[in-house]
């Protein structure tokens, strides 16, 4: 056979294996709604399941009791710290819905003030000019007046949305922590069995992409959860600097909306600097902005250090994978798709597969 049909065939196999991994990955996050609450239950025997080992053959003790305690003391942990922080956000979330009606009452006349103190920089202007901008402000300035009206609605029906979820919710949870415990219990059986109906072959292979995948997710996690840790220490000190109310509910939803890709802190405190700028409060939209600024010099600092040493692509190909699968699967495949594409290049850089050609170091 020619070189030239060993080229066309593996580009064929290549491009057939991606056809299918894309075709996978699409078919399972159809499923996931349905088996959520399994996953989450073997994710938590997952994580348990090396202490559990360790009592067993070391302290010798009964494998179902060990899971038992294990995946027990595991979950009150977690459910610990989730009251603790659940707790300290309601009551600071309760403080903050308090300060929401006043500030809508005092909203048309501070949009006035914004109004008249616009009008005074644009009198050096044309009269023509002046009128045309003056007409788009005035309009810009009645649809920010009735903005929190629709904002209160959007959260209303964002609330009665999540109370008419609860049963499906907590039998969603209910589901996980008992699969939690069978997972755990017998895993060493379960995971057999899975591996008894496929060849050696194929074995070892699937066996190389789960250990990626779990090591890419943790990797992932470990390398966001930093950069969230940093940016919300970073909020917490310059927020109490600057003598903001309910300096940890709010340095930590603008961590959180900071996490998501393309958004970053940005889209919080620019905005607020300048509403602070133009209702007559310009000393605490500087410290605002000089908290941004510290805020992007440290995070581009250690963004490609901790990103790139835990995530292992490059930027524009994990972004790319970010757009993909947020315009395909939403939020989910914002996270899914990069996770599947750095188990393929984990599986291509330990020869598992061979999908591209490797440029010259």
């Amino acid at each position: 056979m020619l070189p030239t049909d060993n080229t066309k065939k593996r580009f064929l196999l290549s491009f057939a294996f991606l056809a299918a991994v894309a075709a996978v990955l699409w078919f399972a996050l159809k499923l996931l709604p349905l088996i959520l609450p399994f996953l989450i239950g073997y994710l938590i025997a997952l994580i348990n399941n090396p202490a559990v080992d360790r009592l067993v053959h070391k302290a010798h003790w009964n494998r179902k009791l060990s899971a038992f305690l294990c995946v027990t003391l595991f979950l009150a942990l977690v459910f610990l710290v989730g009251f603790l922080l659940c707790s300290l956000l309601i009551r600071e979330l309760s403080g903050l819905l308090a300060l929401i009606p006043p500030a809508v009452e005092r909203l048309p006349e501070a949009m006035d003030g914004i109004y008249q103190r616009l009008l005074h920089m644009l009198e050096n202007l044309s009269p023509e000019l002046s009128e045309q901008v003056g007409k788009s402000i005035s309009g810009m300035l009645d649809g920010l007046i009735t903005l929190p009206e629709g904002a209160i609605m959007q959260i209303l029906v964002f609330l009665y949305t999540l109370v008419s979820g609860l049963p499906g919710i907590a039998l969603a949870a209910g589901t996980a922590v008992v699969s939690a415990y069978f997972f755990c219990m017998d895993y060493p059986r379960i995971r057999s069995f899975c591996l008894q109906q496929v060849s050696p072959k194929v074995q070892a292979f699937a066996m190389d992409v789960k250990n990626f995948a779990v090591h890419s997710v943790f990797r992932m996690l470990r390398a966001y959860l930093l950069l969230m840790l940093v940016t919300f220490l970073e909020l917490l000190v310059g927020l109490w600097a600057l003598r903001i109310p309910y300096t940890v509910t709010v340095a930590l939803l603008i961590s959180l909306v900071d996490a998501l890709p393309i958004l970053g802190t940005g889209t919080i405190l620019i905005p607020w600097a300048a509403v602070l700028f133009l209702t007559g409060n310009p000393m605490l939209g500087i410290g605002i902005l000089v908290l941004f600024v510290i805020i992007s010099i440290v995070r581009s600092i250690l963004e490609p250090k901790i990103v790139g040493d835990h995530v292992g692509l490059h930027p524009i190909v994990t972004l790319l994978c970010i757009f993909i699968g947020l315009k395909l699967y939403g939020l989910i495949g914002m996270f899914l798709v990069p996770i599947a594409v750095i188990v393929l290049n984990n599986l291509h850089k330990n020869g598992r597969l061979r999908l591209w050609k490797q440029p010259p170091a």
